[in-house]
């Protein structure tokens, strides 16, 4: 067997680890940090992929609404969307706007809960 990571009464012994590779105390809090920074300017970050999605190019529109969809918990499958799916062209206008008000609905949805999906 390998190395003891405890004593004879269950303590981790000096210097083991019950997550060796894993993150340190440092890289934990620098992460806390990093994700509480990303929540405060996440409204601007959607605002801005909501501009996106009527730049008037198809190709930047239909990656905008499919990375919102996709980030609030929308997977574009679940919308009939494959990795090849249509272009922005391919879909009438109601089902455009069905694709940005659903976006919108979970949006609003997941930062009224805080949720970070």
């Amino acid at each position: 067997m390998g190395k003891v990571l405890r004593d004879a009464s269950g303590r981790w012994n000096k210097g083991a680890s019950a997550n060796p590779g894993g993150f340190t105390s440092e890289e934990r809090q620098q992460l806390r940090a990093l994700k509480k920074l990303c929540l405060t300017n996440a409204q601007t970050a959607i605002a801005k992929m909501i501009a996106l999605m009527n730049c008037g190019s198809p190709s930047v529109e239909f990656a905008a609404a499919k990375d919102l969809l996709d980030r609030a918990g929308l997977k574009s499958e679940i919308l009939g969307f494959e990795d090849e799916g249509p272009t922005l062209n391919d879909l009438s206008d109601a089902e455009l706007d069905e694709v940005i008000r659903i976006a919108r609905e979970r949006v609003a949805g997941a930062t009224a809960t805080g949720s970070s999906e």
